[in-house]
């Protein structure tokens, strides 16, 4: 009788304990899927920001962040603005949408966007660097927040 009681309360603690993994595995992966889209949505921004700005007659402009870099490319293909961290090579392939890509040494995630066909002069490359890390960052905040009692 008593092995049988011992074992039922092994097999309930056993339980309880793979929901609660179960359960924060999953609150975790959904808090860094919520992350990497708030950031995808932080990058269109800045790329709409930079198509609705005509480039300004300096070549290299400081970028507000070394963790953000940026490059405005013609439709004839030539660099017509950058900003000071990023070369002179395209960041990433002229193709639109999101990619991860490797530039000066980290590894980025970049947005390629191009004008409204009808006006299309100008594609933008916006990236941001360590994305990963900032993300994990910013998720590990959100869940200390979750659980703190409020």
């Amino acid at each position: 009788m008593k092995s049988i009681r011992l074992y039922l309360i092994f097999a309930l603690l056993a339980a309880v304990t793979l929901g609660n993994f179960v359960a924060a595995v999953y609150g975790y992966r959904k808090s860094m899927d919520e992350t990497a889209a708030l950031l995808d949505a932080q990058l269109d921004d800045i790329a709409a920001l930079l198509l609705t700005m005509r480039p300004a007659h300096q070549p290299v402009s400081t970028p507000p962040s070394e963790r953000l870099a940026f490059q405005i490319w013609s439709n004839a293909g030539k660099l017509v603005q950058r900003s000071a961290n990023s070369s002179r090579e395209p960041i990433a392939a002229l193709e639109e949408g999101y990619r991860d890509v490797n530039f000066e040494g980290f590894r980025w995630r970049v947005l390629t966007r191009f004008e409204a066909p009808a006006t299309r002069g100008h594609d933008v490359l916006v990236g941001s660097s360590d994305p990963v890390s900032r993300g994990i960052e910013t998720c590990q905040e959100t869940e200390v927040g979750r659980c703190r009692p409020r």
